[in-house]
């Protein structure tokens, strides 16, 4: 309300009695003994609790709007309210005698100019002043910019399908006629025989295209209706790309493709079946099952609903001059900006992307059917259809919740015990894990609360925890943590401060650091023992193999020297003797003594092998091995 202004609520009613804008007339107060309680909102507006006639809202003034009110047949819990209150987040809260009620601004609205639950399902189409035209069993209507709809052509029969003229205003396509609704003139042709028109596309010359699926593919060249030769495809939706070319969707690959005709059909993607057909700002768009693929000329670009899920079933596309992309879908109502989704079917970075459901005011689910689902005005406002009715929303009046949610660690549990609300706690010794539960307040819907949340010394960066309000950790060690959760609210509003808690796990004996010191000083003093015996004991083996090897060598020496030598000196002194006894001048006494000379090298030669054999032996005793050469030489000479 205006600043300065003076209010009144009384048996009478409630009225402003004073300040800028003068005295005003009453709002009568449904209860006739008064008692109304009031508040105004932070938007200005004036509601009142009153005591057996439920709720009422004064708009602001120069708003345009009516005075609202509310009751147990809008969804009120009881006609009898107590109390009005708004929270920081600018919901109104309502306390009555059965219950306690919220009231929140929608960014879905529910157009009541246009009838409900059409039994025929809605048609939409856009002309090209920016006038939308929704059609309906009972008629076309048209809404201005900036204004309400009115119905612009009452049907005799439901209105199959509605598409765009280049003259202006819509074709609106009946079973028995094809009215121009709009425009600047009024036009009637009539309908191909027994043509139930699915969708319908005026081309850059004029020529009006008629899907009608086993009725095939019709086009009115401006004198007659011809049906092309794909009536075995069954075409089901059309559309203009952006060079003006028209699209048509069919279920099965055509055997002859129409000249001038884009096809579309669902062997030419992976997708799955194809759901819409729909021209973007440069480039034409086809949703599935699976996900949405951009066409434009001869590239084609698919985003799979396996990384984009809201893309899956999308129905209806529109990109608007402001630089967003509308969808709807299974998902609801996607708003993305242009751009992004460009940079997403380029493989660059991710999609941002905001979706309106049924918490934002969208009451029903997307209609499956062809043509446009999807449309803007001139106005910028965006248009919706669904199975029970007609919705919009208004860009440029989107209520953003701008109050970061205040976060709090409710519970920290670990070698089972809890911790309620700590911040800064001393865990047992030796616990290895940690379960830390977490919450944030937001009341304008909950639901939509986003968490990230981090372990210093664990986690290397932030966890996007979702919905999800708890975290668990195992296998921790000892030492110091800190934990840290932020929250988002409904509209991605971060609280970046958060709420942190400082864990500290002691170390158990093992796990001590002089405990861990020790037992490493006392395996590194073992195995150094253990290496010392080792040498040790490998060095007596090696000394007693070598004193034994040493032992055999001069035992084997002597053996040589007291037997064979010593017997083979013996038959060379008798060879001598009876070499002395033959006459000289004898050959055989020559003979004899060069004999004998040779076995006297020989006997030589064993000796040096037999000194041989016991060198090693004999370094360490040199005056042995003197003596023993001495006696040698004796016994040799």
């Amino acid at each position: 309300m205006r600043p300065g202004a003076l209010w009144l609520s009384d048996m009478s009613g409630t009225r402003r009695i004073a300040g800028p804008g003068g005295p005003s007339a009453a709002y009568a107060s449904p209860s006739p003994v008064g008692g109304v309680r009031t508040l105004f909102a932070r938007s200005g507006d004036l509601w009142g609790a009153t005591w057996n006639g439920g709720l009422f809202r004064i708009p602001t003034p120069g708003r345009g709007a009516a005075v609202e009110t509310f009751g147990a047949a809008d969804g009120l819990s009881s006609d009898q309210t107590r109390a009005v209150f708004q929270d920081r987040e600018g919901s109104i809260w309502v306390g009555s005698e059965l219950g306690l009620d919220r009231f929140r601004p929608a960014n879905v609205i529910v157009e009541s100019g246009i009838p409900a639950n059409s039994p025929t399902s809605y048609r939409l189409a856009v002309d090209p002043e920016g006038v939308v035209y929704v059609g309906e069993s009972a008629g076309v209507y048209a809404i201005s910019p900036g204004g309400s709809p009115t119905l612009a052509y009452r049907a005799p029969r439901p209105v199959d399908s509605l598409c765009a003229s280049a003259a202006g205003g819509v074709w609106a396509v009946l079973s028995d006629r094809v009215v121009r609704v709009g425009g600047p003139r009024a036009e009637r042709l009539p309908t191909p025989q027994g043509l139930v028109a699915r969708s319908c596309a005026e081309d850059l010359a004029g020529r009006i295209w008629l899907a009608g699926l086993s009725e095939g593919l019709q086009l009115w060249d401006g004198a007659r209706w011809r049906r092309m030769p794909d009536a075995k495809a069954l075409p089901g939706a059309t559309a203009l790309d952006p060079v003006g070319r028209v699209a048509v969707v069919y279920r099965e690959k055509p055997e002859t493709i129409v000249p001038s005709v884009v096809p579309i059909f669902r062997e030419r993607f992976d997708i799955g079946g194809v759901e819409g057909l729909f021209p973007g700002r440069d480039a034409l768009f086809v949703g599935g099952a699976e996900g949405l693929v951009r066409l434009r000329g001869d590239q084609v670009r698919t985003l799979p609903a396996r990384t984009y899920p809201w893309l899956a079933s999308v129905n209806g596309l529109v990109q608007t001059p402001a630089g967003d992309t509308w969808t709807i879908g299974d998902a609801g109502i996607v708003r993305m900006r242009t751009d992004a989704l460009a940079s997403a079917f380029a493989g660059q970075g991710a999609l941002p992307h905001r979706v309106f459901d049924y918490r934002d005011g969208l009451n029903s689910f997307v209609q499956k059917a062809a043509g446009a689902q999807v449309g803007v005005g001139a106005d910028g406002r965006v248009w919706f259809l669904t199975r029970r009715n007609v919705v919009r929303i208004e860009p440029t009046r989107l209520v953003t919740n701008l109050t970061p949610p205040p976060v709090a660690i409710r519970t920290v549990i670990a070698a089972g015990r809890r911790y309620p609300s700590p911040r800064s706690i001393t865990l047992p010794a030796g616990a290895t894990s940690l379960t830390v539960a977490y919450t944030a307040l937001s009341l304008a819907e909950p639901t939509r609360v986003r968490f990230r949340y981090r372990l210093e010394g664990v986690d290397p960066d932030w966890v996007e925890a979702g919905a999800r309000r708890s975290a668990l950790y195992v296998n921790l060690g000892p030492g110091r943590y800190r934990f840290q959760v932020m929250a988002a609210n409904n509209d991605g509003v971060w609280n970046r401060k958060g709420a942190a808690v400082d864990v500290r796990i002691p170390p158990t004996l093992l796990q001590a650091w002089w405990f861990r010191a020790v037992i490493a000083l006392t395996a590194a003093g073992l195995l150094w023992l253990a290496v010392r015996w080792r040498v040790r004991a490998a060095t007596a083996a090696a000394e007693a193999r070598l004193s034994e090897r040493q032992g055999e060598r001069v035992r084997i020496a002597r053996e040589l020297h007291d037997t064979l030598l010593q017997g083979v000196q013996g038959l060379l002194v008798r060879f001598q003797v009876a070499a002395n006894a033959i006459p000289d001048g004898e050959p055989a006494k020559g003979m004899m003594e060069a004999v004998l000379d040779r076995a006297d090298e020989i006997l030589v030669e064993g000796r040096d092998r037999v000194r041989d054999l016991r060198a090693e032996q004999d370094a360490r005793s040199p005056l042995i091995v003197e003596l023993e050469r001495l006696a040698y030489e004796i016994e040799r000479d």
